[in-house]
């Protein structure tokens, strides 16, 4: 319900500018990336997985404008409101 937020100014990644890679790797086989020199396992997973279809579904559901009930009271009572102030005014 209540928090509070806060943003200064850190130099942590200065503090260690050599690569971690154990670190790297790990994180690399947990969201199934590769390596630079692993590029050739890349392209042979690519060749193998080409064939696996990614399928996709989405619905999408439609209503009609009559539905909206505020929507269809503005779009009649503009109109005749117009109609109105102008036989009031004696424009029409």
């Amino acid at each position: 319900e209540n928090g509070k937020f806060s943003v200064f100014k850190s130099k942590k990644e200065w503090t260690d500018l050599t690569a971690n890679h154990s670190f790297l790797r790990s994180i690399s086989g947990k969201s199934n990336s590769y390596f630079l020199n692993e590029l050739k396992e890349l392209a042979n997973n690519l060749k193998y997985n080409a064939k696996e279809k990614v399928k996709t579904r989405k619905t999408i559901e439609n209503t009609d404008v009559i539905d909206f009930k505020w929507i269809l009271f503005i779009l009649l009572i503009l109109p005749f409101s117009e109609w109105m102030l102008r036989k009031y005014k004696g424009m029409i």
